[in-house]
């Protein structure tokens, strides 16, 4: 893929933009591609205060240095005018996924829900980009995709700062694959490939603040992404440790796998623990080199270089995330649609609901007007009667005591009541736990132990991530349980064996109608009532973890 080999066909002037913003977690860049100089002739970076962002959510907590920082970078750059631009940001999400084989359209609507399985999307909803990839070929059922993700409501953050400085993104992407776009622009990519054989694997790896992502190609084809929870700060250190190093290097090997790469190119790792890797490695570790092609008067990322020449310097992975919130847009407006309908079907009521509604006013006119009558007629033939006032109000006091007595012993029984429907829907989860647990918990999935509170968590090990996640997937789905999210998974050791030690949590499901329904309609007998009340979460648990070997 050689510098400006290729131009983006597209109907599109807007894309058209030479225009990088990047934001990342500590900081903005800014940078112009001169398609007349073939190189960034303006660019500017500044940096953000360290409170900014949440960098182990990526929640933008300080909006206004944002926005102030994009105004600086934007007029450092010497740009007059800037209405649109390609939008870079950090990669909340980005990894490879198996899936059943599906469509497109089917994938838009999956993909979201997959990602917000993870911690990182607490609190969010995720906007999501795919690409699918050919590494399930002989599979007929499986499919591996490519998947990108952000917060939303960051996402919707940012996009309001811009919209209040009338910038409009034509494209966002997220800032490791615009690195590599950045490579493929400078030439360094392609000086890689001619260097390597076709079908030598290279690797690359990106540090950034609590994240470690590790990459393997094949020429431009992705073939390993992995992305683990490792603190950056020893990764920059010109004094490092040797267990950080041996536990990086023990991260490349196994993304890796049986493979060994020829060459390993770092994001933001210190010379020195480049040097010991080398040596570790045995094979080349080292900076990703700038090329040649591109003046930078002002030292920027790859991924601002990439950005900025998005519209001009292909590249096999073009995400967009703005066509996955397109998508999400796409989706919510067809539900309001379809709101609508059903609400405009509910207004065409039966019509003969009004001239019932008109005939029972009638009755109940005339049934007064007797009542009346007969009231009056009787009155007139009694004799009249003396009555002492004061001993009515005084009845009248008593009795209203009495109702205030009864309505508080009625809140009472309805408390109590709604308190044993409670504690039997508690106990019938649990019941319901148990046998589910029985069914869905993988052969290589192990449970150590089990929290019912008031949340449900699960933490244990297992021989595969893909059993973590099938074992969250279908907790989701039971009728039993809500919320269930991936919170953390750990590679770990057990003997000669590699494990993953992780942590699920969610909600159980009280349904409280169901046993209510159970009472009155007679639904379910008393003797399994009985059964749901005996249980006991802890021995259960206890035995299932005996049985499971723990």
């Amino acid at each position: 893929m050689a510098i400006l080999s290729s131009i983006l066909p597209s109907n599109d002037k807007d894309f058209q933009t030479t225009i990088g913003l990047l934001i990342t977690r500590d900081g903005v860049v800014v940078s112009q591609f001169s398609k007349k100089n073939a190189a960034i002739d303006k660019s500017s970076a500044v940096q953000l205060p360290e409170d900014t962002f949440n960098a182990d959510l990526d929640i933008l907590e300080k909006p206004d240095n944002l926005k102030y920082a994009i105004k600086s970078a934007i007029q450092s750059a010497g740009l007059k005018r800037v209405s649109k631009v390609h939008l870079g940001l950090p990669a909340t999400l980005l990894r490879l996924v198996d899936m059943p084989k599906m469509d497109n359209n089917a994938l838009s609507v999956s993909l979201p829900n997959e990602a917000e399985r993870f911690k990182a999307f607490e609190n969010t909803d995720a906007v999501v980009d795919f690409k699918a990839l050919d590494l399930n070929q002989q599979s007929n059922s499986e499919m591996t995709v490519l998947l990108a993700a952000s917060r939303e409501d960051t996402f919707n953050e940012i996009i309001q700062i811009l919209k209040t400085l009338k910038i409009k993104p034509v494209s966002v992407s997220l800032e490791p694959l615009e690195t590599l776009r950045g490579m493929a622009a400078t030439g360094v990519l392609d000086s890689l490939i001619q260097q390597l054989d076709q079908n030598t694997l290279w690797g690359i790896v990106f540090a950034d603040h609590n994240m470690a992502r590790f990459m393997v190609w094949q020429s431009e084809t992705l073939v390993e992404l992995r992305e683990i929870s490792m603190p950056s700060a020893p990764l920059n250190s010109n004094t490092p440790d040797m267990l950080v190093i041996d536990d990086l290097a023990d991260e490349m090997l196994r993304t890796a796998k049986k493979e060994k790469p020829a060459i390993w190119l770092t994001i933001n790792l210190s010379n020195e623990i480049q040097k010991h890797l080398t040596e570790r490695l045995q094979c080349p570790v080292t900076s990703v080199p700038y090329g040649n092609a591109v003046n930078i008067h002002t030292a920027i990322p790859l991924a601002g270089i990439g950005l900025a020449m998005r519209s001009i310097v292909n590249f096999p992975f073009s995400l967009n995330l703005v066509n996955g919130l397109n998508k999400r847009s796409e989706q919510a407006t067809q539900d309001t649609t379809t709101s609508a309908a059903l609400q405009d079907k509910a207004s065409e009521s039966p019509q003969w609901l009004i001239p019932a509604g008109l005939t029972s006013l009638a009755s109940a006119g005339a049934l007064c007007f007797v009542l009346y009558l007969m009231t009056m007629m009787t009155a007139n033939e009694l004799p009249g009667l003396t009555t002492d006032v004061s001993q009515l109000n005084v009845e009248l006091t008593a009795l209203k005591v009495q109702e205030n007595e009864l309505r508080q012993q009625l809140k009472i029984d309805a408390a109590l009541k709604e308190q044993i429907y409670s504690t039997k829907a508690k106990n019938n989860a649990f019941l319901k736990l148990t046998n589910t647990l029985t069914g869905f918990t993988p052969k290589d999935l192990w449970l150590q132990t089990i929290t019912v509170d008031n949340a449900l968590k699960f933490a244990g090990k297992a021989l595969s991530h893909k059993s973590i996640i099938y074992f969250a997937k279908r907790f989701d789905e039971a009728a039993v349980t809500e919320t269930v999210l991936v919170d953390t998974i750990e590679e770990d050791r057990l003997g000669v064996h590699r494990v993953y030690n992780f942590e699920v949590s969610g909600k159980l499901h009280w349904d409280t109608a169901t046993v209510r329904d159970a009472f009155v309609n007679n639904t379910e007998t008393e003797a399994e009532l009985d059964t749901a009340v005996t249980f006991s979460p802890d021995n259960e648990a206890e035995a299932m973890t005996d049985d499971l070997g723990v």
